[in-house]
């Protein structure tokens, strides 16, 4: 995957050249590969996502074959116009495409902060007892303080309960409510020198608030904060540390609640560009995007940066004026 010796260098406002850019579908293509990714979990996450199945027949025929007939329609797309394509992407490709191509277009899954139910692997009395005895190691007395309460209130409210399934469930619940999802920052949790303005909004907070569990409970609750790609979850800093220090271009992370990823890729470099997202995305309307996208993107006439902002804004502008219509309607 070499990229053209007359290829030209990344920039934020000329035409972009489809030969710098590469598209890395990291999402099942196929039935196959959707059930096996919902049998492995928790390697993989995406298939078990499509929250209310049980069985992955169901999830695929209502979710998995839409989207992947979705994604085979884009990888056509970006082949025509002259972009490199990898449809099984793992890891290690994606490490690779910073060798050489300045335009890097990630379609995979963010396993998020917010702590599910099946993420608990182990009862909540153990992974307390877990937390309790690794905190003082791992995290700052501060933050242990902070935290250690939270985790026995929720602990005394759920072992009442006699279903362990609905033990679990409420234990996640009650700590999403007290350590994740409480809007302020965790006490001495931030490393030092970390960037404090980065904590301006509620996908930061719940970062970091995971981490404090994270850290103590692995492997007795699956951790958070996660890129999928096929070879399974990864550990996003992991990857940017493989990333060429050298490299600069563009990275498209939009199909995924990426704003912590496209943070570590950025690390502050001007000549890096991220285009991310910090809440869910609607696959289709975004998959519909990029296939108009790549389209442009191969005449050689568009900016890729601007181009999307342009595209997005008007299908933001579309279902808007369409979702008041339906209300009106209504």
């Amino acid at each position: 995957m070499r990229a053209s010796p007359d290829q030209k260098e990344w920039s934020a406002s000329d035409p972009t050249d489809p030969r710098s850019c590469v598209l890395l579908n990291c999402l099942p293509l196929d039935r196959a590969n959707f059930i096996s990714d919902f049998e492995s979990w928790p390697l993989h996450d995406f298939a078990r996502s499509v929250s209310g199945y049980r069985v992955p027949e169901d999830a695929w025929n209502v979710h998995g074959a839409a989207l992947a007939t979705s994604l085979k329609a884009l990888l056509d797309a970006a082949k025509m116009a002259g972009i490199a394509t990898i449809p099984s992407a793992t890891s290690a490709d994606f490490v690779r495409a910073f060798e050489d191509r300045n335009v890097i277009i990630l379609l995979a899954h963010w396993k998020g902060a917010r702590l599910l139910p099946r993420d608990i692997l182990n009862e909540p009395n153990a992974i307390v007892a877990a937390i309790t005895r690794s905190a003082r190691d791992r995290l700052r007395a501060e933050t242990v303080d902070w935290l250690l309460p939270r985790c026995s209130a929720a602990l005394e409210r759920v072992m009442p309960m006699a279903d362990p399934g609905q033990r679990r469930e409420y234990f996640a619940s009650l700590l999403n409510e007290a350590i994740i999802q409480i809007h302020s920052e965790v006490p001495g949790l931030l490393p030092l020198g970390e960037d404090r303005q980065l904590v301006v909004g509620d996908i930061w907070l719940e970062t970091w608030g995971r981490e404090t569990l994270d850290r103590c409970a692995e492997p007795l609750i699956v951790r958070g904060n996660q890129v999928e790609m096929r070879d399974g979850l990864q550990d996003p800093a992991a990857l940017v540390r493989q990333i060429r220090p050298a490299w600069s271009g563009l990275v498209d992370l939009t199909m995924c609640q990426s704003a912590l990823f496209g943070h570590l890729i950025k690390s502050g470099r001007g000549d890096r560009g991220i285009l991310a997202r910090s809440r869910a995305v609607d696959p289709v309307i975004a998959l519909a995007i990029l296939r108009r996208l790549v389209i442009d993107i191969g005449t050689g006439n568009f900016n890729y940066t601007s181009r999307y902002v342009e595209m997005f804004q008007a299908a933001s502008k579309l279902v808007e004026e369409l979702f008041k219509a339906t209300h009106i309607g209504s």
